[in-house]
């Protein structure tokens, strides 16, 4: 799990400060496999998988990072209509749509970072990051494997000084 914090950071995208926790049985309580909570300091991630680590962070990262005017600016490109909101399919919301892509291409590098759409996600992952698409492709390498801590043992991101912007 340190691995994804650090890829974040290698990239230059800020994480806040993070508590993070795996838990069993996060499908029957909270109806995911993950989730972050920001109503606590510092904000906690509980994960039952490794697989949904990097997706939460994303929704960190975006929460810390994003205003409102920027994300509404990334649902233009991706032709999303609204950010969050539970009658709305998950899919469709702007929220998981950015987390999905984040966490993908910070899972698997820009340059290797592969879809059937490669080219307008990519700019759109450009336009809400601020980093660089690459003109071509590279060969994909793969990636080392991350470890999960021990049920219930803590792993904390560095503190990041300041607040979320808003």
């Amino acid at each position: 799990m340190q691995r994804a914090i650090d890829r974040f950071g290698d990239l230059g995208l800020e994480l806040p400060s993070l508590e993070t926790q795996f838990a069993e049985g996060c499908r029957e309580r909270f109806g995911a496999w993950g989730r972050i909570r920001f109503d606590t300091t510092p904000w906690h991630i509980e994960v039952c998988t490794t697989a949904v680590f990097s997706h939460e962070l994303a929704h960190a990262w975006d929460r810390w990072n994003l205003t409102d005017a920027e994300r509404r600016a990334y649902m233009d490109v991706r032709g999303l209509e609204a950010w969050q909101g539970a009658d709305i399919p998950w899919k469709e919301r702007g929220e998981e749509d950015l987390a999905i892509l984040v966490s993908r291409v910070v899972s698997q590098g820009v340059n290797n970072y592969r879809s059937e759409d490669r080219s307008a996600e990519l700019h759109a992952f450009g336009q809400i990051t601020g980093i660089p698409v690459p003109a071509g492709d590279v060969a994909v390498t793969t990636d080392a494997r991350l470890e999960a801590p021990q049920y219930g043992s803590p792993l904390r991101s560095p503190s990041m000084p300041g607040s979320p912007r808003t």
